[in-house]
C-alpha cells in the first residue's frame, strides 16, 4: 500500500497506467467530459497539469480498474471484503468458529486507513485566507449549481456531545471560503 499520492503516481507512470495532460484544461465541464470518456474506455489515470484558474493539478481515475486498485492497495482490501462477506453469510452456522478463524482481520480493521506521521506534505502549502480561491474544483454537469468537490473527507462534530463523524459528501463550493452540502437525516 502506498502512503503518499506521489509514490502511487510514480508506480502508475512506471506501469504505463498514467497519462499526463499538459495542455490547459478548464474545470468547467471540460475535465469531467475528458474523464468520462476515458473511464468508458477503461483508460488510464489522468494527471491534468495545467488547470485554468488554479496553481494545483488534478488527478482523476486513480482506481478506475482492478489493476490500479491492486497497484494501490495490493490484494488485502479485496481479501478483507471477501472474508467479511463470508463471515456474514455463515453467521449463525458455526459463527464463533468462523469469527475465531478471522481474528487476524481484527488488526487490519483497527489499522484501516491510519498512519502516524510527524510531518505531512499536505501541510507544506497552506492557504489560510480564502482557502478555496486557488483549489481546482470541477463542474461536472451543465445543470449543476456550480463547482463541487466530489469526494472530500468531511469531518463533523456535534456541538455539545462532541461525537464525530468522518464521511464523504459532495461539497458545493459557493465562494472562496464557503461550501455547502445536502445532508440526509438518516446519515
Amino acid at each position: 500500500m502506498h502512503e503518499r499520492l506521489g509514490d502511487f503516481l510514480d508506480v502508475l507512470r512506471r506501469e504505463g497506467e498514467l497519462v499526463e495532460v499538459t495542455a490547459p484544461v478548464n474545470p468547467y465541464l471540460e475535465i469531467a467530459e475528458i474523464h468520462r470518456r476515458v473511464i468508458a474506455e477503461q483508460g488510464p489515470a489522468l494527471l491534468f497539469r495545467r488547470v485554468e484558474g488554479s496553481s494545483f493539478p488534478i488527478v482523476t481515475n486513480l482506481f478506475g480498474t482492478m489493476r490500479r486498485v491492486e497497484l494501490a492497495f495490493g490484494t488485502r482490501p479485496e481479501q478483507f471484503v471477501t472474508d467479511a462477506v463470508r463471515f456474514v453469510q455463515s453467521f449463525g452456522q458455526g459463527a464463533l468458529r468462523e469469527l475465531w478463524g478471522m481474528r487476524h482481520r481484527a488488526v487490519d480493521v483497527l489499522r484501516l486507513g491510519t498512519s502516524s506521521v510527524r510531518r505531512a506534505p499536505i501541510l507544506y502549502r497552506s492557504i489560510a485566507h480564502q482557502p478555496l480561491r486557488s483549489v481546482p474544483v470541477i463542474t461536472s454537469w451543465a445543470g449543476d449549481g456550480g463547482p463541487f468537490i466530489t469526494l472530500p473527507l468531511v469531518y463533523t462534530e456535534h456541538p455539545t456531545t462532541r461525537t464525530h463523524n468522518l464521511g464523504m459528501y459532495r461539497m458545493h463550493v459557493f465562494d472562496a471560503s464557503t461550501t455547502g452540502m445536502h445532508w440526509q437525516i438518516h446519515k
